[in-house]
């Protein structure tokens, strides 16, 4: 089931409830709370994650928006209409699961809005998207996660190389 994103009294602030099937508590999603963009429709960057709270199969997630964003008056006119969710974005290579299913590590890059009425749960990320896109947002990220960021799109590069 997806749920609507609500908006903030302000419009700078969304927030929402993501399922996510095998989550809990303990899961390693790999980057801090605070870090992931927000991305729309996969048009472009246009808010960034201030909170995130991981329960049992779900998460509860805040996002501020960027004003600047050319979609901002489309967003929250959507969202006040209930017409707007959150996917999340990851990076499936990396994951891990235990011998019950349950995430060991979910690398949970970036968080995608989209129609409230398309069926989806989530969707996989390159690292050279991820690169992108946390350019573009101007996250912080610790060397050692570009570091990562890098030995990914390495490891994709040589895999589509392989590929051919």
């Amino acid at each position: 089931m997806r749920y609507p994103l609500q908006l903030s009294r302000s419009g700078r602030y969304i927030e929402g409830i993501v399922e996510l099937a095998g989550l809990h508590p303990g899961t390693d999603l790999m980057l801090p709370p605070g870090q992931r963009p927000a991305v729309y429709e996969a048009k472009g960057i246009v808010g960034t994650e201030t909170d995130l709270e991981v329960g049992a199969d779900a998460a509860w997630v805040a996002l501020q928006l960027q004003k600047s964003s050319r979609y901002w008056e489309w967003i929250t006119k959507l969202i006040g209409d209930g017409a707007l969710a959150l996917a999340p974005g990851a990076l499936p290579r990396l994951a891990t699961k235990s011998a019950s299913g349950q995430y060991d590590r979910l690398p949970l890059v970036e968080w995608g809005i989209g129609p409230l009425r398309v069926p989806g749960v989530g969707y996989a990320v390159s690292a050279s998207d991820v690169a992108r896109r946390f350019e573009a947002a101007h996250t912080p990220l610790s060397g050692a996660t570009w570091a990562f960021l890098d030995a990914q799109i390495t490891q994709e590069t040589e895999a589509v190389r392989n590929d051919r």
